[in-house]
């Protein structure tokens, strides 16, 4: 079954892209039986048992199967799980567990590469970075059955999924010499769909840099609105394309350095920014191609939100949002809310659902993004919010599989209010800051 199939039990135009990253918030009932299984066979000395349980629980439904496992003996098995554009593959017996990442081969050994490589392994703390014969990089991670825990394994297991997945298409950029291994199981995206999502890339960096130059006055007065201005879009370009490679890389960094705290010169940060969506805007259309295609996950590349946590990002800008609406700063309000659900979706892994209801807000705040892509329109011909459309995906996502299993209650408190893409975003924040959902431990 589908992961869109999940969400509707009653089936609406399926997206043609996926929106957003992968995050897989709510445990299975057959992922929290394998994971108390793997505890106690661990504890009462079953050791290949426990793993061969602590892959069941890595194991999601979906189209695409994300692990696969083979016994080839008695006490001996081999195991595939794919993560991105990694594919990690092992063996467990007697002699212990082995897994490796095939992520690249260089067909020159250049210093720089051997001394980033070197560097990444003093930051991990399961897994290791090597070379063999063939000058192949690999991810390696070993350990023997009596020191496998299973909170072990899988930290370790998530180490090399999520530094591998990042770093084999940074060391190939940075590089010319280098060849991608092991990228068969990504998943292309139709051509035409990228050409769209290029196209949106390029303009909207463009219309941002002109945007700031036109309204140079405004935000000379009102400097921190630059911020949620260009963050707006960054957020955006990751939810609604999920690049990978350099893409990831820059967005990555400009969020960093937007809470580097150790460097407060905003007219600095600005800079940075600006510099990071410009170098993206510049590259080639085939150079950014390479960079935008779908993969699935086995592992979270975010902590998993708190509700507490989601009131404090709401909380934290509410006094700003006010302000701007009372001053009659109607797009920078604008920018704000899509900001507070940009931070929280680049920030954290959040329930399905909630991911569903933000979908809200960028359909209308992306509208012309959304026709070109051949999506019901979620806006009037007037910009204004579609009610009867938004009102029937919000029933849909209500009646959901993934609604249940977060065991959301619905706050009849809150009504939705579709005058205006300001007053829906600010009845959508209202909305998510009042959901209570099941929470679950990372």
């Amino acid at each position: 079954m589908s992961f869109l199939s999940r969400i509707f039990t009653n089936q609406i135009q399926e997206d043609r892209v996926h929106l957003g990253r992968y995050s897989h918030y709510h445990l299975s009932d057959k992922q929290l039986s394998a994971w108390e299984k793997a505890m106690d066979q661990y504890t009462s000395g079953d050791f290949f048992e426990a793993f061969t349980s602590i892959l069941e629980f890595l194991k999601l439904d979906g189209q695409q199967p994300n692990v696969h496992i083979e016994k080839t003996g008695e006490q001996e098995l081999e195991f595939i799980i794919y993560h991105g554009s990694v594919r990690i593959k092992g063996t467990c017996n007697n002699n212990g567990i082995y897994a490796s990442s095939r992520l690249a081969k260089a067909n020159k050994i250049e210093e720089k590469l051997l001394l980033r490589l070197l560097h990444k392994n003093y930051d991990l703390e399961f897994a290791k970075y090597a070379l063999n014969k063939e000058n192949e990089i690999l991810l390696v991670l070993n350990y023997t059955l009596s020191d496998a825990q299973p909170d072990h394994i899988v930290n370790g297991f998530r180490e090399m999924a999520l530094q591998g997945d990042k770093l084999d298409d940074l060391i190939a950029n940075d590089n010319d010499q280098i060849d991608i291994l092991e990228t068969a199981h990504t998943m292309a995206v139709d051509s035409n769909i990228k050409s769209v999502q290029i196209d949106f890339l390029k303009t909207q960096i463009d219309q941002l840099i002109e945007h700031l130059k036109l309204e140079k006055q405004i935000y000379q007065d009102l400097e921190y609105a630059r911020v949620y201005k260009i963050f707006q879009l960054a957020y955006a370009i990751d939810f609604l394309l999920t690049p990978q490679g350099s893409i990831m890389e820059s967005l990555e960094a400009m969020h960093i350095e937007l809470h580097n705290k150790a460097d407060e010169r905003l007219d600095y940060k600005v800079e940075f920014f600006i510099n990071e969506l410009t170098k993206i805007r510049n590259r080639e259309a085939k150079s950014l191609s390479k960079e935008l295609y779908q993969v699935f996950y086995t592992f979270n590349l975010t902590p998993k939100v708190t509700k507490h946590t989601i009131k404090e990002i709401i909380d934290n800008e509410r006094q700003q949002l006010n302000w701007y609406i009372e001053q009659g700063h109607t797009e920078i309000a604008e920018s704000i809310i899509s900001y507070i659900f940009g931070y929280s979706l680049f920030n954290y892994t959040v329930p399905a659902p909630f991911k569903m209801l933000i979908n809200i807000y960028y359909k209308c705040e992306f509208a012309d993004y959304f026709k070109k892509l051949e999506q019901p329109s979620f806006v009037n011909p007037n910009g204004t919010p579609e009610a009867k459309t938004i009102k029937n995906y919000i029933k849909q996502i209500r009646n959901s599989a993934l609604w249940k299993e977060a065991r959301i209650n619905y706050s009849k408190r809150i009504k939705l209010d579709y005058d205006s893409k300001l007053s829906l975003g600010l009845s959508l924040i209202d909305l998510i800051y009042e959901l209570d959902f099941d929470e679950y431990e990372n």
